[in-house]
């Protein structure tokens, strides 16, 4: 199974799909709004390793690397790993595969050539006790089977990043049990996208719900080159209580001309007014309670809104994961509560055993 769609019927799994993508899947079964698309998944992702001997290779040259601290060897080791892997040839199985979900990727949304975001899912992120999250790569704008082919092999080495290769060897995480999942999603038009945490980030407080929005793609506001808009909202009445509108100087944007992401000048016009209606601004936050009420905890999530759609339709959740810093503070704080009473409980048994 090469190819496994986002609303398939059978089911969404992280050994499958990796982590990110069988959260996407396992969403979008749940009427949560995720862009259309497809995960290549970790058996493709074998198949290429083992068929084409690359799975052997790479042991070989992991076998070179002694000591993890080196940093110079981490890094040729890398590279070499990465440039054995986005040579290889895709084998035919999952070529076509992957080429024919594209086409009817194209077909669903019917835009012929469509541009979709090709993105990473390892089987080890973004879990909230796994801090691989935004270790492996990520392409957006790729058109056409050629590209999308080539740039799924481009996810598949950042595998084997040097900082992902340091981190599993400081954690004792086997090489062979990191596997990765690639999925090729139709690119949002992003009118405005940005970040979602269901608490606010700042003080822990789970009443506030805080929003960060710029104009276009969510690289800027992610990458921090840009003061975004932030918004909070009260949880239970969905009220915005603080609005926060910023010079937002910086917009990423998809260039045809390029044929990538870059970052532009923000028309200054645009620099001072607010990237979201109250409209779109209160579909995102119903979005993100019903996302933390499905997981059960809080949420750090990554929105868009597209500019093709009316409002109610137009917010799409392209990422969700655990929100972990203030989760292993209260983790601390429950440990550290739970202390003096073990002490108490040790203390009472030792008296009653002292006494008989």
């Amino acid at each position: 199974m090469p190819v496994h769609w986002l609303d398939g019927p059978q089911g969404t799994l992280v050994s499958t799909m990796g982590t990110k993508f069988a959260r996407l899947g396992d969403m979008s079964g749940a009427s949560i709004p995720v862009p259309p698309g497809f995960a290549v998944t970790t058996y493709g992702f074998k198949d290429f390793m083992d068929s084409t001997g690359v799975g052997e290779k790479v042991g070989q040259i992991m076998q070179r690397l002694t000591d993890p601290d080196d940093l110079g060897a981490l890094e040729a080791v890398s590279a070499e790993i990465r440039a054995t892997i986005e040579a290889a040839p895709i084998t035919d199985r999952v070529r076509r595969a992957v080429a024919a979900a594209y086409d009817l990727l194209g077909e669903r949304v019917r835009q012929p050539g469509l541009k979709v975001a090709v993105r990473s899912s390892s089987t080890k992120e973004d879990l909230k006790d796994a801090s691989f999250a935004g270790q492996f790569d990520s392409y957006l704008g790729i058109s056409g089977e050629v590209d999308v082919l080539s740039y799924v092999r481009k996810c598949w080495s950042s595998l084997y990043t040097a900082r992902a290769i340091g981190y599993r060897i400081k954690t004792g995480l086997a090489h062979d049990e990191a596997l990765i999942a690639v999925g090729v999603q139709a690119l949002v038009d992003a009118k405005a996208s940005g970040v979602m945490f269901t608490l606010d980030p700042i003080t822990g407080d789970e009443n506030r719900l805080t929003v960060e929005a710029n104009w276009g793609l969510g690289e800027a506001v992610v990458q921090g080159v840009v003061t975004p808009d932030r918004y909070v909202i009260d949880r239970n009445t969905l009220e915005v209580i603080e609005r926060h509108v910023n010079k937002k100087k910086i917009i990423s944007t998809f260039s045809p001309e390029a044929n990538h992401v870059i970052e532009t000048d923000m028309p200054e016009e645009l620099q001072d007014k607010p990237c979201m209606t109250d409209a779109e601004l209160k579909r995102l936050v119903e979005l993100g309670l019903a996302i933390e009420a499905k997981y059960g905890g809080c949420q750090d999530i990554e929105w868009s809104v597209d500019r093709r759609l009316p409002e109610g339709e137009n917010v799409f959740v392209v990422q969700s994961r655990p929100e972990t810093v203030w989760a292993a503070k209260k983790a601390e704080q429950k440990a550290l509560a739970e202390q003096p009473y073990e002490a108490l409980n040790y203390m009472f048994k030792y008296v009653f055993k002292m006494g008989q």
